[in-house]
């Protein structure tokens, strides 16, 4: 199986990109002890990194290693450390970070990614999990978390403070800006449905084609409204990681990193940081339809 590619397999295959970016050079097989291999897509200046795994807990460890690299860098060059988080899975699996010891949490500031509008309190409020898996135990400031109101405000309401408020926390810390005032976080955190769906911009929805604003009311004809980044805020970040496990979400991977789709259709295949850093991290599972996997020259980044 590739997911256990030893060091004496072919060690290099070719890496296709979109025509917006350079030619793509040989892509590198990097054996590891704690995953089966990566593929760069530049050697001098890797845009893009996929890291495969044998199991989830490999694909954890990462994202909570990675979580306190980039806040240790960020700490170390401008005194503050701005994450964006989402829910589902990737929230479970920062869960790890409770037992991180390298982190100042005093100079963390968290936002999520998306989240429901419903009370805080709620089962569902992404806040309450966050707080319960890993803020409360480290000792998070609560003043350095943006959450919702969650007091019964529409979701434009919502949406429209939360926008205010992260712009008040880039200027704060001091984020750099892009065009149209869209904070440089630190790092970004996603999952992805088995649709395609990141934060929540949905397929064929238009919000995923939004070109201005930080944050998106989403109201869908059934369940909870939301809010939620939109890709321009996801695509300034200095680095972006999408993590994913398990096998059912093989055939989304493939449609995101193979198969090129019209705009809106698959909005993870719009997820492309420019000029930062993107990372995809699996399981064995999740990456097994993957042409590159199986020893072929295929992604289009």
């Amino acid at each position: 199986m590739a997911a256990t590619m030893k060091a004496g397999q072919p060690r290099c295959a070719a890496v296709q990109r979109s025509s917006m970016r350079p030619q793509p050079r040989m892509a590198r097989v990097v054996p590891s002890a704690t995953r089966s291999f990566v593929v760069h897509t530049d050697l001098d200046a890797p845009n893009f990194t996929l890291s495969v795994h044998s199991g989830e807990d490999g694909v954890a460890r990462e994202l909570c290693e990675t979580v306190e690299k980039a806040a240790a860098a960020a700490i170390a060059s401008r005194g503050s450390f701005a994450l964006a988080v989402p829910g589902g899975s990737v929230l479970k699996m920062l869960g790890g970070l409770a037992h991180s010891r390298g982190i100042d949490w005093s100079k963390v500031y968290l936002a999520y990614v998306n989240h429901k509008v419903v009370p805080l309190a709620d089962k569902s409020s992404t806040h309450q999990k966050a707080r319960d898996l890993f803020l409360d135990k480290v000792g998070m400031p609560k003043a350095n978390v943006i959450a919702p109101h969650g007091d019964g405000r529409s979701a434009a309401e919502e949406a429209a403070s939360y926008e205010s408020r992260l712009a008040e926390l880039a200027q704060k810390l001091g984020l750099v800006t892009v065009v149209g005032g869209v904070p440089r976080m630190d790092l970004v955190l996603l999952g992805m449905g088995s649709d395609g769906h990141v934060g929540s911009l949905y397929p064929g929805k238009p919000e995923p084609l939004a070109k201005a604003g930080l944050v998106l009311p989403v109201v869908k004809a059934e369940g909870a409204a939301s809010i939620t980044f939109t890709l321009p805020v996801m695509n300034a970040a200095r680095h972006t990681l999408v993590a994913l496990t398990g096998g059912k979400k093989a055939d989304a991977v493939r449609r995101a990193l193979q198969e090129r789709m019209p705009p809106g259709d698959f909005p993870a295949q719009m997820v492309r940081p420019t000029p930062g850093g993107l990372t995809w991290v699996l399981d064995a599972g999740a990456a097994s339809d993957l042409d590159v996997v199986r020893g072929s020259k295929a992604l289009i980044f």
